[in-house]
């Protein structure tokens, strides 16, 4: 694998983490659009979720689809410097390290669903919650998947290792 894969694989990797972050960002967007839409009105409150929202996902793109150029201005930086070398297993391990920071930034959240579920004594709680809940779980599901499955990103993407 050449620098620039590398580059783009980790460009890639950042917003699929920018991605995953405006999964569990957006209930909480939406919730604020709630108490704001009360005070301030419905276009507020939707300006309020959905710039934000917006941006992470054009960012996302920009960063997965359309990395090409920041791609070869950070690998040409790498190649300038003297004994750079890119092993050949470094995009499974980038995907893999990917992958448990996904998992560590959401276990906290997870452990608190976890708790509050246990406190709870039942399954009946706010629909905010239930939201909050299925959005953590899916960002541990999808870092857990990058990390048993980097290979499968990689052939997704056909930046097989080379």
């Amino acid at each position: 694998m050449d620098t620039l894969k590398l580059a783009r694989l980790g460009l890639g990797l950042i917003g699929i983490f920018a991605a995953v972050q405006g999964v569990v960002a957006f209930p909480r967007l939406s919730g604020t659009a709630a108490l704001v839409s009360r005070q301030f009105g419905t276009g507020t409150a939707m300006v309020t979720v959905l710039l934000p929202f917006l941006f992470i996902w054009v960012v996302c793109y920009y960063l997965v689809f359309a990395n090409l150029g920041l791609a070869r201005l950070l690998s040409a930086k790498a190649e300038a410097l003297p004994g750079s070398m890119v092993s050949p297993g470094s995009g499974r391990i980038l995907v893999g390290l990917t992958g448990v920071l996904i998992v560590a930034y959401s276990l906290p959240g997870v452990i608190t669903s976890i708790r509050a579920i246990v406190e709870l004594g039942s399954f009946y709680a706010e629909q905010e919650f239930w939201r909050i809940t299925v959005a953590y779980l899916a960002q541990a599901g999808i870092g857990v998947f990058l990390v048993l499955r980097p290979d499968l990103l990689l052939k997704l993407w056909g930046r097989r290792e080379e």
